[in-house]
């Protein structure tokens, strides 16, 4: 709770639940080195499907969803990588 890389930022577009995780999952992405492994631990459920099963889909149809903006830099970010990204969901417990 006391860390310094826990931050406050403006979430852009729409605010819904799924672009603020997707925002928090690209800062997270943005705030680490590419050569450091990551594990990012996510609650939201869209998360799986937007980020992947269908961001392969999305990016052959050209980025037209509405959170396509986030997803799109998310795997960008997530290629940039040297070391492992790891996603893991958090149920509800």
């Amino acid at each position: 709770p006391n860390s310094d890389r826990n931050q406050t930022v403006r979430v852009p577009g729409r605010l819904t639940h799924t672009r603020a995780s997707l925002c928090a999952v690209l800062l997270a992405l943005l705030t680490m080195p590419p050569e450091r492994a990551l594990v990012i631990v996510y609650s939201a459920p869209q998360l799986h499907s937007l980020l992947l099963v269908n961001s392969g889909r999305e990016a052959e149809r050209g980025w037209q969803s509405a959170d396509a903006d986030l997803v799109k830099a998310i795997v960008h970010e997530v290629r940039a990588c040297s070391a492992p990204v790891a996603l893991k969901f958090m149920g509800k417990d």
